[in-house]
């Protein structure tokens, strides 16, 4: 771990989706110092960014902001698509899940939400996850500053 600009993670994460920037509206990125691995942090904050631009499917914005509270970060992605279930929200995290439908042939493994986890919880932090069917989901990374 060591100290890190937030503001410089999420634009390493950012420059990793050159051709997609365009899906994303960045909003109030509290530019702080973070005691993170930037590696791993950065993959996590990416795992959420690419779930949300392939699974969305919608034409508003994917946003990225961050909260502080209560000594806490909170690095938001927030999705306008189908939204979860809370039969699959319960299943999320775990390894090699994925929810099935008919029109779910997107690539990937069920991995990225596992990850996510097991990163944000070393930092000593939690994966947040709320969502409503047909209005969308929000993807949070909380950890302590």
């Amino acid at each position: 771990k060591s100290k890190i600009k937030l503001s410089r993670i999420i634009k390493k994460v950012l420059d990793m989706f050159p051709e997609k920037v365009h899906l994303f509206e960045v909003n109030s990125i509290n530019d702080i110092n973070i005691n993170v691995d930037e590696m791993k942090f950065s993959l996590a904050i990416r795992n959420l960014l690419d779930n949300a631009q392939k699974y969305a499917n919608s034409d508003k914005k994917i946003k990225l902001y961050t909260t502080l509270e209560d000594n806490r970060l909170k690095i938001n992605v927030q999705d306008f698509g189908p939204g979860i279930s809370k039969k699959d929200m319960d299943k999320l995290t775990n390894p090699f899940y994925r929810i099935l439908s008919n029109n779910n042939k997107k690539p990937g493994f069920g991995l990225g939400l596992t990850i996510c986890k097991k990163v944000v919880n070393a930092h000593g932090g939690k994966l947040e996850i709320t969502s409503k069917v047909g209005k969308g989901s929000v993807f949070s990374l909380i950890i302590p500053i």
